[in-house]
């Protein structure tokens, strides 16, 4: 937890519940998100349905700044347990670092198609334009803690693990590390209208670069 490669981590364990478990001093405040005893290892934030269902923040927000900005290759993950009413139609984010800037990165699950498979994408800022790496479709039991990742090489190639399993990606060719930007890291929401929370738990959410 304490090593240089990572810029943060959230636990959200009892009396450090809302601590950076990192070095990085990247602690974070409640938005609309809850706190819940019932995460994966402990202690875990709980985030609610956003924009068309209720379109109000339910994040946890760190400080604003760069120290979540990776200069290279990174990793993104979480614990995730979905709750039983996660409407079909529902589009919703994980992680946002980005908001429309063409900086860092954006992580998202969007709406099930007809067999119930949703697809995550990970949208990531270049500078003077943004591009999306998108993952297999995939199955979101509800009420089941599934581990969640995404890497990205820092010179183009971005790939999705679900349980430890690869589960697609891509190459964006001529493309290297994302640009730092200075918005704070939003956990479980957008970090602006329309919001998009996540209806679930999650736990254990290490950023690594």
């Amino acid at each position: 937890a304490k090593g240089p490669h990572v810029l943060g981590l959230w636990s959200f364990d009892q009396d450090r519940a809302l601590m950076d478990s990192s070095s990085r001093g990247n602690h974070i405040q409640l938005q609309g998100a809850q706190l819940t005893s019932a995460g994966r290892f402990g202690g875990g934030v709980e985030s609610f349905p956003g924009f068309p269902i209720q379109d109000k923040r339910h994040a946890a927000i760190t400080t604003p700044g760069t120290a979540l900005s990776p200069k290279g290759a990174f990793t993104l993950e979480m614990w995730v347990w979905p709750k039983s009413d996660f409407d079909p139609k529902l589009r919703c984010f994980l992680l946002d670092k980005k908001y429309v800037d063409h900086t860092d990165y954006q992580w998202q699950i969007g709406d099930a198609d007809k067999s119930g498979k949703r697809r995550m994408w990970v949208t990531l800022g270049f500078g003077s334009e943004s591009k999306m790496i998108h993952s297999d479709p995939l199955v979101l039991k509800p009420e089941t803690w599934q581990h969640l990742a995404f890497t990205y090489d820092g010179a183009g190639e971005g790939m999705f693990y679900v349980n430890g399993v690869a589960s697609g990606g891509a190459r964006l060719t001529g493309l290297g590390p994302v640009v730092p930007g200075a918005k704070p890291l939003s956990i479980g929401d957008r970090l602006g209208s329309n919001y998009g929370g996540f209806p679930g738990r999650m736990g254990d959410v290490p950023v690594c670069g």
